[in-house]
Order: structure tokens, then C-alpha cells, then sequence
């Protein structure tokens, strides 16, 4: 298990752009994935204009406990919308972030980097940076469209169950290195 997780965090880190291999943030990468992220912006794509209900309810199942994580642990209760348009994430939350952000060495930046692009939101990778949510919780949050769409479609063999297998993997790299780091300390 450590020799998957060494070889994704060696490659990640040395796919980071210099400034954030020696540790400065960039804060234009960070909003986007705050102000986008899949926990706080929840998007319904439906040929009737409509909220599928089963998905609306995965997705509360498992997202609202990451936004009650959010604000127990940082007194800020995180904006969640169905809207892409005129969306403003809470400023005072994105300025929290971003100075927290500012703290982590670098293999601990990595690690948020990889679930952050992998989990689609800093939410997901904070709580398992926190340990609030495990690894397969992480891949379960990152998941939910393509599991409801799994549900109501079926399985893309070859494309479903790579994509599946691969966010899982990424997860769960970052998760143990992210441990093993914390470990060390």
C-alpha cells in the first residue's frame, strides 16, 4: 500500500508548479475550486428542467454532513446553491481557507491538491485531511453524480468502472500519504 501512495504523491508533487512545490499557494486555483465545489454547488442536468429527486437526496446524504463539518469546525456555515450564475461562496469562509492553506508544508499541500482536483471541492479534502470522513467517504462525496447516474443508466463498462476504480485510487493515495504524514509529526 505505501509503494502506490510514495509513487502518486512523488508525481504529483513534481507536476506542482514551482511556487506551490516550495510551499506559497496559488489562491486563483484554491477559489475555484472553493466557489465550484460540488458540495456547495449542487447542479441538476435534466432534459425536463427538473431536480431529480434520487439525486437530490444522495446528495444531501452525503454532502450536507461535509457542510455541517465546515461550520462546527470553522464557526461558518458554508453557502450551498443550485445556481451557477451570480454565485458568491461566503468571503469571509474563502479567506479562512486560504490563510489555513497557507500553513500546510508542502507533501501536505500536495496531498489537499490531489483530493482537492480529484474530490472536486476543498470540503471533501479538508474533512479527510481532519479526519472527519475516510477515504472511501471521500470517494462516496466525490462520486455522487456518477453513482446516481449508474443508478438510473447503468454501468459504462470501460469507462464507469475505470473512472470509479481511478478516483478511488487518487483518494485514497492522498489519504494514507496525508496519514502518514500526521504520523510522523
Amino acid at each position: 500500500m505505501w509503494a502506490p501512495s510514495r509513487s502518486s504523491t512523488c508525481a504529483k508533487f513534481s507536476n506542482l508548479s514551482k511556487p506551490m512545490r516550495c510551499g506559497m499557494v496559488d489562491h486563483h486555483q484554491i477559489h475555484s475550486h472553493f466557489h465550484m465545489s460540488c458540495v456547495c454547488v449542487r447542479l441538476f442536468c435534466s432534459v425536463r428542467n427538473d431536480k431529480p429527486a434520487g439525486l437530490v437526496r444522495m446528495q444531501n446524504e452525503v454532502w450536507d454532513p461535509l457542510v455541517e463539518f465546515t461550520h462546527q469546525k470553522f464557526g461558518i456555515r458554508p453557502v450551498v446553491t443550485t445556481e451557477l450564475v451570480k454565485f458568491q461562496q461566503n468571503h469571509q469562509l474563502v479567506d479562512l481557507f486560504q490563510d489555513l492553506l497557507t500553513d500546510f508544508e508542502p507533501f501536505e499541500m500536495t496531498c489537499v491538491h490531489s483530493l482537492v482536483n480529484t474530490s472536486k471541492s476543498l470540503i471533501v479534502a479538508l474533512a479527510v485531511r481532519d479526519g472527519f470522513i475516510s477515504a472511501r467517504e471521500a470517494a462516496t462525496a466525490a462520486l455522487v453524480e456518477e453513482s446516481f447516474q449508474i443508478q438510473q443508466c447503468g454501468l459504462v463498462e470501460g469507462y464507469h468502472d475505470l473512472f470509479l476504480a481511478k478516483t478511488q485510487a487518487k483518494i485514497a493515495a492522498a489519504s494514507i500519504f496525508l496519514h502518514l504524514l500526521k504520523k510522523r509529526d
